[in-house]
């Protein structure tokens, strides 16, 4: 048997997705995750996801404040660095040790199909924690391309940061940023249409947007990014789920799907 720790429900799809794991018990083990309601959130993600597909799974136990004063020193590391390193051994250390008391022979980490980490520091540092308990290490890539696991996704909660404070004050300030930067680029391109920044997030009728040669229409929702875009039977792109903007992916919505959208952004 093997014990997967589970960092969220988009990287546990990746990881079964890939059929590297048939007899696998997946273990939601992160106190890393501030504030404890988005805890909640990615703790319920998982579990959805993995009575879905019919998954084994056990939850340990989340102590934010043992993380947190463990973490204190490492808080205004970059990105990446020794902060994010501490972390995983962290979290594999314990996935080691649960490992031996369900008498599991292999552990492994759906941190492998994060696209936010590095592969191989997290095969590196679980190779070495593999070495020092006793324990196989499975390492590998687990990474699924994102259009492959979104219709898996419907209805389920996807987080938009790591998981630890300091990631979530990154993730705001860049967040910040990039609003800032896109609304200078609507502003420099489609100065008119600035007042519909109002649904940067949001979902938007395409009947309120006065633009319908396709290219330029992708190039202005590529910088509004709604949560979706709302058609209405008989128009051309009603037949389409989603339009493909750059980078961005806008969601395409029809009236039946209004009232269960979930507001939750590509």
């Amino acid at each position: 048997m093997t014990l997967v720790h589970v960092c969220c429900a988009p990287d546990l799809l990746s990881t079964v997705l890939k059929r590297e794991l048939p007899e696998a018990v997946f273990y939601f083990y992160n106190p890393n995750i501030f504030p404890e309601k988005e805890y909640e959130k990615r703790l319920e993600a998982f579990k959805t996801v993995c009575r879905r597909l019919n998954l084994n799974f056990m939850e340990g136990q989340y102590d934010p404040e043992e993380f947190s004063t463990l973490f204190e020193r490492y808080f205004d590391e970059e990105e990446g660095g020794s902060r994010c390193r501490k972390c995983v051994e962290m979290r594999l250390k314990n996935a080691a040790m649960t490992s031996g008391k369900i008498n599991a022979k292999v552990f492994t980490s759906t941190l492998l199909a994060s696209p936010r980490k590095s592969i191989d520091t997290i095969n590196s540092i679980g190779r070495e924690i593999g070495n020092a308990y006793g324990i196989e290490y499975k390492g590998g890539n687990f990474r699924t391309g994102r259009e492959e696991i979104k219709p898996y996704l419907e209805g389920i909660y996807v987080q938009n940061y790591c998981g630890c404070e300091a990631s979530l004050i990154k993730s705001k300030k860049d967040r910040e940023e990039r609003e800032r930067k896109d609304f200078e680029l609507l502003l420099g391109k489609f100065r008119d249409l600035a007042y519909l920044w109002r649904y940067r997030g949001r979902s938007i009728e395409f009947e309120e947007i006065p633009i319908r040669d396709e290219s330029s229409l992708k190039e202005f929702l590529a910088i509004l990014k709604p949560s979706g875009l709302l058609v209405k039977e008989g128009s051309e792109l009603y037949g389409r789920n989603w339009l493909k903007a750059g980078k961005y992916n806008c969601r395409i919505l029809r009236e039946s799907d209004r009232h269960g959208e979930s507001g939750q952004k590509n």
